[in-house]
């Protein structure tokens, strides 16, 4: 792997990719407002490279990721159970109001 810099190309890429992903989070406000489907769909866009870019950057440097799985389980598990109560609701199992 090539070094960029004294710290290598990890912490670099990972650098670019955070002021990126910074810059995106504080001009994502505006595309909210506009009534052109275009403008929040480069957003999803802008994120979805940003993401590619940081997954690639972890491939390549061998690194593990920064967020494991035991992380993540409880807020995980949250969101789960969300989605199962909301496809619940929506389904047509249940009776109607």
């Amino acid at each position: 792997m090539r070094n960029i810099g004294q710290g290598g190309f990890y912490p670099a890429m990972s650098r670019i990719v955070f002021w990126l992903l910074l810059g995106t989070v504080l001009l994502s406000p505006f595309p909210f407002g506009a009534i052109f489907p275009w403008s929040y769909t480069l957003l999803a866009l802008i994120v979805g490279a940003l993401v590619l870019i940081w997954s690639t950057t972890l491939l390549i440097a061998g690194s593990p990721p920064p967020v494991t799985l035991r992380m993540i389980a409880l807020p995980a598990a949250l969101f789960a159970a969300v989605i199962t109560w909301a496809l619940l609701q929506v389904s047509p199992f249940t009776p109607e109001a």
